[in-house]
């Protein structure tokens, strides 16, 4: 249940706004002015509440300003999968919001204490704002924007999960955070259960593989610290998946 709802003190979270997607290419002073203008809902988590569990009534998208969260489905066998992980400046239930759908199709668990998530809804992203904000209208092409970047990802989950083998889920995941970095060192921004349950498979056999991946030389990490040291030979597994 909610611990805290406030009214947002926006010069708190003044550098955070600069790099929410949703307000790109606007200036962090008219970003607080729109806020204030549109009055956005502020909720504080504790670690392991819900955000709101699938099946419940869409009231909005959500940016993180602290902490994190996961977005999480549920088989018919009641077992949850990791979709997604939001933190910091990063945006969730958008898509439910913004589709003809009555319910959230999935649940948003947070992970870390002190998460605090401001609720954006679609009537104050697109509607016309009392004073007339022309950052108004760039928000509304950025919304846009993200929600393509959404399909996309959904698209990469799909060919994680298309992979049978543990390996092949393993290196996909790998040489995808690497495309992303552009460079061999990365930080994986979940932890071992968090990657093993966004592939869908056992921890230990998760733990199992990564340790294989780095006897054979491929792979070397620290904690959440990896580094690719055979990148063509990532790229082979990649291609016997």
């Amino acid at each position: 249940m909610l611990r805290n709802e406030k009214i947002l003190m926006y010069g708190k979270w003044k550098e955070l706004l600069r790099q929410v997607t949703l307000f790109d290419g606007i200036p962090v002073e008219e970003t607080i002015q729109m806020l204030e203008c549109l009055w956005p809902r502020l909720e504080v988590y504790a670690r392991d509440e819900y955000a709101f569990l699938a099946g419940d009534e869409v009231r909005g998208s959500g940016v993180v300003l602290s902490g994190r969260v996961a977005v999480l489905k549920e088989n018919a066998l009641g077992q949850q999968m990791i979709m997604t992980l939001v933190g910091p400046g990063e945006m969730f239930g958008e898509v439910a919001a913004f589709s003809s759908a009555s319910c959230y199709p999935a649940s948003v668990r947070v992970l870390e204490e002190e998460t605090t998530i401001v609720y954006l809804s679609v009537e104050q992203v697109t509607g016309i704002c009392e004073k007339s904000c022309f950052s108004h209208r760039k928000m509304m092409v950025n919304m846009l924007k993200i929600l393509a970047q959404k399909a996309m990802l959904l698209n990469r989950k799909v060919e994680f999960l298309s992979v049978k083998s543990i390996r092949g889920k393993v290196c996909a995941l790998l040489f995808e955070r690497y495309r992303q970095k552009g460079e061999a060192t990365f930080e994986m921004p979940m932890n071992r259960s968090e990657m093993a349950e966004y592939l869908h498979i056992p921890r230990p056999s998760l733990s199992r593989e990564l340790c294989n991946l780095r006897d054979e030389g491929m792979l070397s990490f620290d904690r959440s610290l990896f580094t690719i040291n055979d990148i063509d030979q990532l790229r082979k597994c990649l291609a016997q998946v």
